[in-house]
């Protein structure tokens, strides 16, 4: 598969992702990426394409401390409560561009479709008061597929400085 990067200048982020893959700038801080489309969910979706978003965000504590850990607490046991058929697949603390993240691999049902997603989710340190959310959905009869190249993309990620 051909690899191709991509810089967003407003979160001064760069990423390989797959030619076929676009980008689109949903706000400032926020950007996502769509596969090429896929076909077989025309009962669920006019179009269907795999999506991976990046936010930059500021932490939802106060502290200038370790904000990490409790961020990833909070969030995985407000989605174990919330998610419909949450399992949490896989985890870790890891660096990503010598920044402090943490990644998830959790799959969840749709309650209105019944699909069953596969999701992966990451927190990347931007600095004291600034956070990188990404997160990349798939459908389960296409995660062999995608979640692979959900993962290359993010283990590209390069961050410019921010503060």
């Amino acid at each position: 598969m051909q690899m191709t990067s991509y810089f967003n200048p407003g979160l001064l982020i760069s990423v390989m992702i797959p030619d076929s893959w676009t980008a689109s700038q949903v706000s400032e801080n926020k950007f996502r990426l769509f596969s090429a489309p896929e076909r077989g969910l025309d009962d669920f979706f006019d179009e269907y394409r795999v999506t991976m978003s990046y936010e930059l965000v500021s932490p939802p504590y106060e502290s200038e401390d370790n904000w990490l850990p409790d961020l990833v607490s909070d969030n995985n046991n407000i989605m174990a409560r919330t998610y419909n058929h949450y399992t949490l697949i896989s985890d870790c603390f890891y660096e990503s561009d010598s920044r402090p993240a943490y990644r998830k691999i959790y799959a969840w049902t749709d309650e209105h479709t019944g699909l069953r997603l596969f999701q992966i989710q990451a927190f990347i340190y931007g600095g004291p008061q600034s956070l990188y959310m990404v997160n990349g959905a798939v459908v389960e009869n296409l995660k062999d597929k995608y979640l692979p190249i959900l993962e290359s993309i993010l283990a590209s990620t390069r961050i410019d400085s921010q503060d």
